[in-house]
C-alpha cells in the first residue's frame, strides 16, 4: 500500500479536504447529473432486534447482536435505521421501504448550540432511557442525549462551551460510543487516547483504558502491556471486556480492565501482527488477510466473531476468536466502487440478525448485506451526496431499532443513481482532495 500518513485524531484532514474539493466539483457534477441512469434496488427488512452504530449495544434488549439467525419462517418486524449523516450535521431516520429520511436531530447546519450538531460521527440507542439517541458530536467535543421528538440535545459528557479538554468530564474529538449492560455510556475519547465510562447525572467519567499519550507522566492503563492510540470505536461484551478499534495501530484489541488476578489484560483480536503472528511494532497496515488498514469500527456477530469495517481496504472482514487472519465478507480485493457489489470507505458496521448493516461513507449510503451474498441492498441514501431528505453526505454510522409491528412488503424502488454516471468527475475530485 501507499506510505501511511500518521495522524493522531483520525483522518479528518482528508475529510475536510474532501468538502473543499466537493465545492469545486459541484458545478461539474451538475452538468452530468441530468443524465442519470435508473437502477432498481429492493430494500430489505430482515431484522428482529435493534443494534447500534459501529457495532455496539443493542437497542431492544441487551447485548451486541440479534440472537435470531436466518433460516426458517422468521416473523420480520418493522425496522428504523438511524443514520449519522456526518457532513449534513444531522441524524436521519429511514424506515422500511422509505424513499427518504426524516430528520431526528440537528439539521440546522454546523453549530455549537445544543440545537445543533457539528460533524457527528457515532450513535447509540439507549434502551434504558426510552430509546433516546446518544450522539457523538465530534467537533463540539461532546456526547449528547437526544430524546425522541426533542428539538435539542442535552449534554452527557464534554464541554458546555464546545471546547476540547482532558479532564474527567471533558473530551477531545471523540469518535465512538456504546452503552453497557448497566446503562453506563462508554466513550472512545479519541484525541485523549482513552476510553471513558460515564454515568448520567455524574459530572466526571472514569478512565477505564488509556494509552501512554493520554498522560506522558503515566504508563498505559487498562489493557495489560498494550498501548492505546486514537481509539476509533468501542463496544463492551456481555462479560464486560472492552473491544477497542485501535485505528492508529491498525488493530482491534480486547481489554480486560479488572482480571481475576487483580490486573488488567489485553490481546490483539484482529490486525496488528506480522504474517508470522508476531506483534507488529510499526507500519502494521496492509491489505493481506492478516492485516487491516485504518479500521473504523467493530461489531460482534451471534457466533462471537468480530466484524471489522476495514475502511482503507474498502472491505468488511470477519475474524473468528483466536484467528491468525480474517475472512473478507464484503468487498473485493483492490477494488472500490459505487455498484451494490462494492464499497467505498466503509466507516461503520452493525450486525443485525446475521446481516451486516454498513455505513458506506464515500458512496453516501447505507447497505444491508447478508454474508455470502454477492451484493448488498440499499436501505438509505444512494442518491449521490447532498442535503435533500433522500440524500446523505459521508455518513459515519448507523443504528437499527425494531418496532412491534410487522415489516411491510417493500416493492422494488427506482432510484436515480447519479454516482454511477459522474464517477469520472468524482474520481477527479477525490484525487484533488487526496493531495489537498
Amino acid at each position: 500500500p501507499a506510505r501511511k500518513v500518521q495522524v493522531s485524531t483520525g483522518i479528518e484532514h482528508w475529510g475536510f479536504a474532501m468538502v473543499a474539493a466537493a465545492s469545486l466539483c459541484r458545478a461539474a457534477i451538475c452538468l452530468v447529473a441530468a443524465v442519470q441512469a435508473t437502477t432498481t434496488v429492493k430494500p430489505t427488512h430482515n431484522s428482529t432486534a435493534g443494534t447500534t452504530a459501529a457495532g455496539t449495544t443493542a437497542a431492544a434488549g441487551l447485548g451486541t447482536t440479534a440472537k435470531t439467525g436466518h433460516g426458517g419462517n422468521v416473523t420480520k418486524k418493522e425496522v428504523s435505521y438511524f443514520v449519522v449523516d456526518t457532513y449534513n450535521h444531522r441524524v436521519m431516520e429511514w424506515k422500511d421501504c422509505a424513499k427518504e429520511g426524516k430528520l431526528k436531530a440537528g439539521g440546522h447546519g454546523q453549530g455549537s448550540k445544543l440545537t445543533h450538531l457539528k460533524f457527528p460521527v457515532d450513535i447509540a440507542i439507549d434502551s434504558h432511557h426510552s430509546n433516546s439517541l446518544v450522539i457523538v458530536d465530534r467537533e463540539n467535543h461532546r456526547v449528547v442525549d437526544w430524546p425522541n421528538g426533542a428539538t435539542q440535545g442535552t449534554l452527557i459528557v464534554g464541554s458546555d462551551q464546545a471546547e476540547k479538554g482532558k479532564s474527567p468530564h471533558d473530551l477531545s474529538f471523540p469518535n465512538g460510543v456504546t452503552i453497557d449492560s448497566n446503562g453506563h455510556i462508554i466513550v472512545a475519547d479519541t484525541g485523549n487516547h482513552r476510553i471513558l465510562r460515564c454515568k448520567r447525572g455524574h459530572r466526571d467519567c472514569t478512565v477505564v483504558v488509556s494509552g501512554k499519550h493520554y498522560n506522558k507522566d503515566e504508563k498505559s492503563h487498562g489493557c495489560g502491556s498494550y498501548d492505546l492510540h486514537s481509539p476509533e470505536d468501542v463496544e463492551v461484551t456481555a462479560a464486560g471486556k472492552y473491544i477497542i478499534t485501535d485505528k492508529y495501530y491498525d488493530r482491534v484489541l480486547q481489554c480486560e480492565v479488572n482480571g481475576t488476578d487483580g490486573h488488567s489484560h489485553g490481546h490483539i483480536i484482529a490486525g496488528g501482527k506480522t504474517e508470522k503472528g508476531e506483534k507488529c511494532k510499526k507500519d502494521c497496515y496492509g491489505k493481506k488477510l492478516h492485516e487491516l488498514y485504518y479500521p473504523e469500527g467493530t461489531a460482534i456477530d451471534e457466533h462471537g466473531n468480530y466484524i471489522v469495517a476495514d475502511a482503507y481496504n474498502n472491505r468488511i472482514m470477519k475474524w473468528a476468536p483466536s484467528a491468525s487472519q480474517g475472512e473478507r465478507k464484503v468487498g473485493k480485493e483492490d477494488k472500490y466502487g459505487s455498484t451494490l457489489s462494492l464499497l467505498h470507505f466503509p466507516r461503520g458496521v452493525v450486525v443485525d440478525q446475521g446481516d451486516y448493516v454498513i455505513a458506506d461513507a464515500m458512496n453516501h449510503r447505507i447497505l444491508r448485506w447478508h454474508p455470502g451474498a454477492d451484493k448488498g441492498h440499499l436501505v438509505a441514501g444512494g442518491h449521490g451526496f447532498g442535503s435533500k431528505e433522500k440524500q446523505l453526505h459521508l455518513p459515519d454510522a448507523v443504528a437499527v431499532l425494531h418496532h412491534s409491528t410487522t415489516a411491510p412488503t417493500c416493492p422494488p424502488v427506482s432510484t436515480a443513481s447519479p454516482t454511477s454516471l459522474v464517477m469520472p468527475v468524482v474520481l477527479v475530485c477525490m484525487a484533488f482532495a487526496s493531495v489537498s
